[in-house]
């Protein structure tokens, strides 16, 4: 079940506002995908115009993906070329990954840490920065 409100002017910037709701959705009912059972809240706001300017957010939670548990959580600031600002959590059937950061312009940092496997006990750790 998707559950979704939201509005965008028509005029001007084109400024828009989502919310959304997934309970127990299996996207593979409509595409080639793995099953799942996706519980999530979902938002975004932002405008399209003179370039995309995007605030969106979203939780999973006692979700399962190819019947694997997904829980996780994620914000991002996303400007033309440049992710301004990221936070993700994820955990995939116990394979952990967080990103923070910013990337897109000089001096920008966007680090992962925490990749993590708990079957294959391999761990990555990455860091990548903008010049």
């Amino acid at each position: 079940v998707l559950t979704a409100a939201g509005r965008m002017a028509l005029g001007g910037d084109r400024a828009f506002d989502f919310r959304g709701q997934l309970v127990r959705f299996d996207p593979s009912l409509y595409a080639e995908l793995p099953k799942a059972q996706l519980n999530a809240d979902v938002a975004a706001s932002g405008r399209l115009l003179p370039g995309l300017r995007l605030a969106a957010e979203f939780s999973l939670r006692d979700s399962v993906l190819d019947g694997k548990r997904l829980d996780g959580r994620g914000r991002f600031d996303v400007s033309p070329g440049r992710l301004e600002k990221g936070d993700l959590v994820l955990d995939f059937g116990g394979n952990r990954l967080a990103a923070q950061g910013s990337f897109g312009r000089p001096g920008d940092r966007l680090g992962c840490a925490g990749c993590h496997d708990q079957t294959e006990a391999g761990e990555l750790d990455a860091d990548s920065q903008a010049d």
